[in-house]
């Protein structure tokens, strides 16, 4: 009775603290609008200070669940960086509305024409130059008093169909909020936020049950998830969100069953199952994350759980071959434009095979090349597109806080080296694989250096090198790391948000 009765309690706080979110954000919209309002501005301030009070409070409370620190930090982070990153504001925002529309009208493979370019209908005040008419909150607000018409539809430019090459199995919530906003005909940009508010709903869900999942890294896991880029990909209507979340679910649900000391039961095999088959139908080329099964061999005793596994593994590979046979059938006019060279994907394949150590050479060379770069996409430097450059303090203060945690955290239990190892072969295997497809659907046939690759796309496997670094536990450990890496956290996103908002006025 009285644990019913905490946890109905601890729900209500919750609740709580996201109507302030909510409420919150509404006043900071008005004020975004009319930024010389006084009243608007308190409120703002009064908000602002109740929330960090619920915080503080709530986290007393719950400082041993880590994930229920994730959503106590989650939920009013969550929802800022919703609000600020608005419609258009996100790289390539403007193809995955096209393909979230797309899968909205119940097109689940896009349909092509006679020169194998995507043909998508969206209503018609959906266009390239939408992008450049939504800046700020004033512009954002006279957008959303306008109606849309969902039935009068025209084709989309093919140049910014690009997406119809991605699986729509991550496109499913941004489709069903889209759909939603059909169904009660709101206006395009209220129905946008609300396919942005079910893939931060998802992002809350599922990173909860990541951190409870991990058996160690539990609070370098709840930073991870706290990355300004990772946060940024939520707040979008595409598809890595999606893809980074089930990516690392599957990592975290690995590590869970292997610690565990009894054998993996069959409710357990089904998770995990369908977990790899989210994986394979999100992003083809994260399909070798599935291999981190193998960790699991001894603990998988019976004919019937391996039966599963096999299922699965072959359903996988099977939806990764589809989904690869499928995009080579659409013309990628936006790559061809990127790259200014001749992009074939089969002469490509064809030079690949035939010089398959050239190809490692350019792989490894554009790796060193560019690796500034990918380190700035991995951890979020520049946001939206590349154009909201973060606090640079903030910006280091959080890499160092990702560092501080990986090496310092409490732990009661160790990686075996052997688990290292497979981490750091399979982690090398998904790097080459970004770099192959990339190279195989974005350069220039026989190029030098591997086009369209960014830091973003290592996300849902870079957290396997990090757990590669993971020290043994430590007999003394600093104290309030925990505390320390919280509240540092806090004022880094803080900041970020500060930076987000300004940059929208």
């Amino acid at each position: 009775m009285e644990k019913n009765k905490e946890k109905a309690t601890t729900t209500l706080l919750y609740l709580i603290e996201g109507m302030t979110s909510i409420l919150l954000g509404i006043f900071i919209f008005r004020y975004g609008c009319h930024p010389n309002l006084f009243m608007d501005g308190i409120f703002i301030l009064i908000f602002s200070c109740f929330l960090l009070i619920e915080i503080f409070i709530l986290y007393r409370k719950e400082k041993k669940h880590l994930e229920k620190i994730f959503l106590l930090l989650g939920i009013p982070i969550c929802f800022l960086y919703t609000l600020f990153l608005g419609p258009y504001r996100i790289m390539d925002e403007t193809a995955h509305l096209v393909k979230a529309l797309d899968l909205s009208y119940g097109n689940i493979i896009t349909a092509k024409d006679e020169e194998n370019k995507g043909i998508v209908y969206v209503p018609e005040g959906v266009n390239e130059v939408d992008d450049k008419k939504i800046t700020n909150f004033s512009s954002l607000s006279e957008a959303l008093t306008k109606e849309t018409d969902y039935e009068n539809l025209v084709r989309m430019n093919p140049f910014f169909t690009y997406t119809v090459l991605n699986s729509p199995t991550p496109y499913l919530l941004s489709a069903s909020g889209f759909a939603i906003g059909r169904l009660l005909d709101l206006n395009l940009y209220v129905s946008m936020y609300l396919a942005k508010i079910f893939q931060m709903i998802f992002f809350l869900s599922a990173g909860y049950f990541i951190i409870k999942f991990l058996p160690v890294g539990k609070l370098f896991g709840m930073i991870y998830l706290f990355n300004p880029m990772v946060l940024q990909q939520m707040s979008s209507i595409g598809a890595d969100n999606f893809t980074n979340l089930t990516c690392l679910l599957l990592i975290s649900y690995v590590l869970k069953l292997k610690f565990q000391k009894e054998n993996i039961a069959l409710k357990q095999v089904s998770l995990l199952s369908i977990l790899m088959v989210l994986v394979s139908s999100s992003k083809f080329i994260y399909f070798p994350l599935i291999g981190l099964v193998w960790l699991l061999k001894k603990k998988i005793t019976t004919k019937r759980e391996k039966i599963i596994l096999i299922i699965a593994t072959i359903l996988s590979l099977a939806i990764a071959v589809l989904l690869i046979m499928i995009g080579l059938g659409y013309d990628n006019e936006f790559a061809l434009f990127i790259s200014g060279n001749e992009i074939d994907t089969m002469k490509q394949l064809e030079y690949v095979i035939k010089q398959p150590f050239k190809f490692l050479v350019v792989c490894l060379s554009t790796l060193f090349t560019n690796f500034n770069l990918y380190v700035e996409g991995l951890f979020g430097r520049q946001l939206g597109n590349t154009d909201i450059s973060l606090f640079y303090p903030s910006y280091i203060a959080y890499i160092v806080l990702f560092f501080f945690t990986l090496f310092l955290e409490k732990e009661k239990q160790s990686l075996e080296r052997s688990t290292k190892l497979y981490f750091l072969i399979v982690g090398i295997i998904l790097s080459f694989c970004v770099f192959g497809v990339e190279y195989l659907t974005w350069s220039g046939v026989g190029s030098n250096v591997v086009d369209g690759v960014q830091g973003r796309y290592f996300l849902p496997f870079f957290i396997l090198f990090m757990f590669c670094l993971k020290r043994k536990p430590r007999t003394r450990n600093l104290k309030y790391v925990q505390e320390i890496s919280v509240l540092s956290l806090l004022i880094i996103e803080i900041s970020d948000i500060f930076i987000l908002y300004t940059s929208y006025v």
